[in-house]
């Protein structure tokens, strides 16, 4: 909307309150009505420095003029391609999250980046909605595009704010967290014995020892086993860690031999297949994540520091091995003991024995 539209009131000539807050520089240099500065600023303190600058300069300087800046005409799919060159490419996932963005950019008809606003993020995510894609995926997207702008005005490559900043992005139904009780596990082993796939046996024994995901404990090298523990490179979160392991537990990796520890091929469908085996139910949407979230729980359920076990999963935010506590904590709570059917059972039976 244009500035004139936007006016409020005049706090000195030359300043004025716009409607969203802000305030608008826009005078006529000394000497020359044809050079102007319209310029917005976030505080009145800041457009009052920038007058008295402006006048300043041209009172020293009759042939000063205010810099013209040119306005970025740059489409969406540009500016994407120019986070990836100035970063995206040295993300561990860029290439895929480039290939989202430009697929956003598509859909929102590739305008020019500086008419993205929050309406265009809004209608964006509605239409997605309808088209009945995941929360939690349109909740990436929105991710996504917003972390675009953000590292851009960080490296220089954008000016003035990020264009969507403050839209909250959905809320999800929190989700169910499984963990395998400790006959499961016993049933488990047995139900991986009976496929005689070794491979997928140590993998799944690796995750429940040190809480490792799926994708890391496949990954192992001889290397990565030695004094006493294993060392997690290339994970998630680009973080390195290492995890003590039981002796009896080392051997058994080095009898792997040297090089990769486990072969590629299939070891999920196997691992699914044995949970079949041993009548095993878990959510939609989880498999061998389970075994972390199981070394999780147990660990904290046997006496485990909540912040040990952080460093142990990698996490970046305490918040989330804090929900493991959770857990623990409905498993202590006195519920079963204070709730009142008990309570009213319990003297029911007094009055009866008396």
């Amino acid at each position: 909307m244009p500035y004139k539209y936007q006016k409020i009131r005049e706090i000195e000539p030359g300043i004025w309150l716009l409607e969203d807050g802000q305030y608008l520089l826009d005078i006529s240099m000394p000497g020359n009505k044809d050079e102007r500065i319209r310029k917005k600023h976030k505080t009145q303190s800041d457009a009052k420095h920038h007058k008295a600058w402006a006048i300043s300069q041209k009172a020293q300087n009759p042939d000063w003029k205010p810099k013209i800046r040119k306005q970025d005409n740059r489409r969406l799919n540009k500016l994407i391609d120019d986070w990836y060159e100035v970063y995206g490419k040295f993300l561990k996932d860029g290439k895929r999250r480039k290939t989202k963005l430009r697929l956003m950019s598509e859909i929102m008809g590739n305008p020019v980046a500086r008419a993205v606003n929050k309406e265009t993020l809004a209608d964006y995510r509605t239409a997605r909605v309808k088209q009945n894609i995941k929360l939690k995926t349109v909740n990436n997207e929105h991710g996504y595009l917003c972390s675009l702008f953000n590292k851009l005005i960080e490296l220089g490559k954008w000016q003035g704010n990020n264009p969507i900043a403050g839209i909250p992005k959905f809320r999800l139904p929190e989700t169910e967290l499984a963990f395998l009780e400790e006959y499961q596990i016993a049933d488990l082993f047995d139900a991986l014995e009976q496929l005689s796939n070794r491979d997928v046996l140590l993998i799944v024994e690796v995750c429940l020892s040190t809480g490792a995901r799926w994708s890391e404990a496949q990954k192992l090298h001889s290397r990565h086993v030695q004094k006493g523990m294993v060392h997690y490179v290339d994970t998630k979160t680009n973080k390195n860690r290492r995890v003590n392991i039981s002796k009896e537990l080392e051997r058994t990796l080095k009898q792997q031999g040297s090089g990769p520890l486990f072969r590629k091929n299939r070891c999920e469908k196997v691992f699914e297949r044995a949970l079949q085996l041993a009548s095993i139910e878990l959510p939609d949407g989880q498999l061998t994540h389970v075994l972390r979230h199981t070394f999780a729980t147990h660990y904290l359920a046997n006496g485990g520091d909540v912040l040990e076990l952080k460093n142990i999963l990698g996490h970046t935010s305490i918040k989330t091995t804090e929900k493991y506590l959770h857990i623990i904590r409905s498993m202590n709570a006195k519920a079963p003991d204070l709730n009142p059917v008990t309570v009213l059972r319990k003297k029911q039976q007094a009055t009866v024995a008396v």
